[in-house]
């Protein structure tokens, strides 16, 4: 059955010469009888079309030697550009959530488990027990960065040859799954991913989306064959990747996008159909995620922000909008303008990966607060500019349509609009959403493909300048990788490097302070710290670093104020400022008020912070409160066994004539 709109306008007749043709009268009976065989010619031709598209999808899946060669390909490129990260040490987050977090050491598998994702404190409670339990089996094989690094690496293959086989199957293209999985698999953003041992959790819910998708879009497949374990097999992996982020959970949005797809690529789905699909995809992947949301708030409660003393607004500014505005300036625009910008600098950096660094927070990427605001109307242009070629690829199927749903469908959980976020932004929330990114280019290099083959020269030059765009991107960002692989060699080389980036940037500015003081330099140390001061002063990290910074150079009053100016704007659950604020009540003989800041400190921390109640125990034996010490102490052994400081002041404390 055709459409009258898709005829050509030569070939259209009205009704009453169609009538007249069929009685065989009318002067124009034969003229009209000729048009109407066109008109079934053009059926019959559109349907061929379509059953050669039909058939196309299932042959282009049966290519083992081909599929292998592009894996084998695949697992090259991610080898060759992360080679040089393998000895990269642990860095930012690694340090709380693998190095210091002694459940991971231990492989505490139930505390695991059951706790939060943090073990020290955090403004946000977040439950990825598997991506914990992860970390843990790495500890057990090895403790240094590369038995993180590697299998790391592994993952990341695995979602590269994974979106391979996505853009075959959407698409029908061998060109479009292998270009959009090697531009993946160098794509610059990722570095932080692969170079973190906690991008673990990025990689394995990545998988938890893509590779569901994968068996999902499948097992929707009229002309596939039916399987029982494949939607089993697709929520298991959903389940897997919901337990290491929660981004996973944008799997239904996803599901629901391809199906939408299918449906206005013109495919018959009935009421059947939609039945069938709404028991194998739809109520396994909602009973997957309410089974999550109970487990979650049986262990680690409900909310989704602790109590802790830290401000969300210092990694997030959006969640605290009122916050600093001045007159004339608009807590509306900072809550739902800054997202806006957010969302064009993400369009904008992964198709233009230039000036990559670790940190964006800290008024490194500050709030819109003005309507002339110039980052605003910059990412309305990027984000406009994206939304007009969606809207020009609607009038043929959408497919470029589909490439930026999956994108800002895999966004939306991290973009601030929804829900807000432990960050304002961060290079690796893009690691999923770039894949419909890179989709994105492999039609059009597929289109490039078949237009430079065409007759014109204009075409022809235009494809094979498309092409060559293509080609060159990909070099340039595999080159781009490997260079930022070695900004990651040490501390000062990635602090460095971010610096240049953001100058502005608080936590740039106070690890700066830090890598200066490691390597003795406290004269540039406290040059940083006062910087970040100045910046912002009402945010307690620059003092803590400008009272650590004149603690070293002696300087014990102006250590001592820093630190007071620290606790005062938060920092009571900092250690260096506990610590270093007791010691200096201790010094100054305010035994009493020391006693204070560190019990408060205890009391809000939700983790067993082990070097406080040992100065707690420390400055009760000051106070003549010993046998409150010697209880605290006695914990503190059967704890710790191998550590010696508080067996030796237990010891020191029951000795005869102590």
């Amino acid at each position: 059955m055709f459409r009258y709109q898709h005829l050509p306008t030569s070939t259209r007749v009205s009704g009453a010469e169609v009538s007249g043709a069929l009685r065989g009268d009318g002067p124009a009976h034969k003229r009209t009888a000729a048009r109407m065989s066109i008109m079934g010619a053009e059926s019959v031709k559109r349907r061929s079309r379509n059953k050669v598209k039909q058939v196309s999808e299932p042959v282009a899946r049966r290519r083992p030697r081909r599929h292998l060669c592009s894996a084998i390909l695949l697992a090259l490129v991610c080898v060759g550009v992360y080679a040089n990260s393998a000895g990269n040490p642990f860095q930012l987050d690694d340090y709380p959530l693998i190095v210091e977090d002694p459940r991971v050491r231990d492989g505490a598998i139930t505390e695991l488990l059951t706790g939060d994702y943090w073990y020290t404190d955090s403004p946000t409670v977040q439950y990825r027990p598997l991506a914990n339990l992860s970390y843990a089996l790495s500890w057990a094989l090895s403790p240094s960065p590369a038995a993180f690094r590697w299998p790391n690496l592994v993952l990341h293959f695995g979602v590269c040859l994974v979106l391979f086989y996505l853009g075959l199957e959407l698409f029908g293209s061998f060109v479009v799954g292998l270009v959009s999985a090697l531009l993946f698999a160098v794509h610059p953003l990722h570095t932080e991913v692969l170079n973190l041992g906690v991008g673990r959790a990025e990689l394995l819910a990545s998988l938890g989306v893509l590779l569901p998708a994968l068996l999902y879009w499948r097992d929707a497949d009229p002309e596939t064959s039916s399987s029982r374990w494949r939607p089993v097999w697709a929520g298991a992996c959903f389940a897997l990747g919901l337990g290491c982020k929660e981004n996973a959970i944008t799997l239904v949005g996803v599901v629901v996008l391809l199906d939408l797809w299918r449906w206005k690529g013109g495919a018959y789905l009935n009421a059947r159909w939609w039945r069938r699909r709404l028991l194998r995809a739809y109520a396994p992947m909602i009973g997957i995620i309410a089974a999550f949301l109970l487990i979650r708030a049986a262990f680690v409660g409900a909310s989704f922000h602790s109590d802790a003393g830290l401000d969300l607004h210092v990694d997030n500014p959006i969640a605290t909008p009122e916050r600093g505005l001045e007159p004339g300036e608009s807590a509306f625009l900072a809550r739902w303008g800054t997202p806006v910008v957010t969302l064009g600098k993400s369009a904008q950096m992964l198709f233009w990966p230039t000036r990559l660094c670790c940190d964006y927070s800290y008024a490194a990427l500050d709030t819109v607060r003005r309507l002339y605001d110039p980052r605003l109307w910059r990412a309305g242009g990027v984000v406009g500019l994206v939304l007009l070629i969606v809207l020009l690829s609607m009038r043929a199927r959408g497919k470029l349509a589909l490439c930026a749903g999956l994108s800002l469908v895999t966004y939306s959980v991290v973009s601030n609009f929804i829900v807000l976020s432990g960050t304002v932004f961060g290079e690796r929330l893009l690691y999923l959403p770039s894949a419909g990114a890179c989709l994105a280019v492999g039609l059009l290099a597929e289109w490039a493909g078949k237009k430079v083959r065409t007759e014109g020269t204009l075409r022809k030059v235009t494809a094979a300048t498309v092409l060559l765009l293509v080609a060159a991107a990909t070099v340039w960002y595999a080159g781009a990788s490997v260079a930022r692989n070695r900004d990651w060699r040490s501390h000062g080389a990635l602090w460095s490097s971010a610096e240049q980036v953001n100058p502005d940037s608080v936590r740039v500015l106070v690890n700066r302070a830090a890598t200066e003081a490691e390597q003795g330099d406290d004269s540039a140390s406290l040059a940083y710290a006062l910087r970040a001061t100045e910046l912002v002063p009402d945010l307690w990290r620059g003092w803590r670093a400008a009272g650590a910074a004149h603690q070293r150079t002696g300087q014990l009053d102006s250590a001592l104020r820093c630190y007071e100016e620290a606790w005062e704007r938060g920092a009571y659950l900092d250690e260096v400022v506990v610590l270093g604020l007791s010691e200096l009540l201790i010094y100054r003989g305010e035994v009493s008020r020391a006693i204070e800041v560190v019990r408060r400190a205890i009391a809000g921390r939700r983790s067993r912070w082990g070097r406080g109640r040992f100065r707690l125990a420390e400055l009760l034996i000051l106070d003549d409160h010993t046998e409150e010490a010697v209880s605290l102490l006695e914990v503190l052994v059967r704890e710790y066994p191998d550590w010696n400081a508080p067996r030796d002041k237990l010891a020191q404390c029951v000795a005869p004539g102590s």
